[in-house]
């Protein structure tokens, strides 16, 4: 999977704005992932607060409209 955005349109006005490179790139999820050092997450319960109580989830979900 990609995820574009588009270049930025940096149009030098000034020296600051032609010395700065371009902001917004378009990487492959796997090449940022990469870069990042982080991987697929294995067990979704890796991702759940321990302090979170079940009032509060469902409280979230609820909000979520689920």
């Amino acid at each position: 999977m990609n995820i574009h955005v588009p270049q930025s349109p940096v149009g030098g006005h000034s020296d600051l704005t032609r010395q700065l490179p371009d902001f917004w790139v378009t990487k492959p999820v796997d090449e940022l992932a990469d870069e990042q050092n982080v991987a697929p997450v294995a067990d979704i319960g890796e991702l759940s607060l321990p302090s979170l109580t079940a009032d509060e989830a469902s409280a979230f979900m609820e909000a979520l409209g689920r």
